[in-house]
């Protein structure tokens, strides 16, 4: 009997081996695969960095309604406390907050914010802009964090945001040989940056 030897497929022409064959159809599968994590991770970035931006703003919110409370600062003692508790809390931000007076006699009638800012940002809140006390020695209603380590607000610095909440200030004023109270409107400025 005679036995006939067939030719092995490993031999055969055009045969380039077990994944040899395969190979026109997984280039295209693992650049699919590549490309989608690609797009993936880029979007989980993007979507991260975004929900960072949400939380600090959500923050920032939070920061102003502590300090702002029910939107009447009956003197700077109170202002003082609610600065001393929102200190407490760790935000992931530096932050200054005062309070501007747009009736002082250094305020200009036409109230530009880039301009308010940019005396807000280059005098570090030392600017007579903001609101003084007569009666507690000239204190401001200044209320700041810096984180340590962490940068100084410069004008040129462009990671910095800002927000104006209308509030009201109870005064005391002498009149006429009495004192009195009296309730100025003013603006609570946010400044927060990184």
């Amino acid at each position: 009997m005679k036995f006939k030897f067939l030719k092995s497929k490993f031999f055969q022409k055009g045969f380039i081996g077990p994944i040899g064959d395969d190979l026109p159809s997984l280039v295209p599968i693992v650049f699919a695969l590549l490309l989608f994590f690609t797009i993936f991770t880029a979007t989980m970035d993007t979507f991260a960095k975004k929900n960072k931006t949400f939380e600090e703003n959500l923050s920032s919110i939070a920061l102003a309604r502590q300090l702002r409370g029910d939107s009447l600062i009956l003197d700077y003692d109170q202002f003082k406390s609610r600065c001393d508790l929102a200190n407490l809390t760790n935000y992931s931000f530096n932050y200054s907050v005062a309070i501007y007076n747009p009736f002082s006699q250094d305020s200009q009638i036409g109230f530009n914010p880039d301009d308010f800012m940019t005396e807000f940002v280059e005098n570090n809140v030392n600017s007579d802009l903001f609101l003084q006390i007569p009666l507690v020695n000239g204190k401001k209603f200044v209320c700041e964090y810096k984180k340590p380590g962490s940068s100084q607000l410069s004008i040129n610095n462009k990671n910095y945001y800002y927000r104006f909440y209308p509030v009201a200030v109870s005064l005391k004023k002498d009149f006429d040989g009495g004192e009195y109270s009296i309730i100025v409107p003013t603006y609570l400025v946010v400044l927060i940056w990184k």
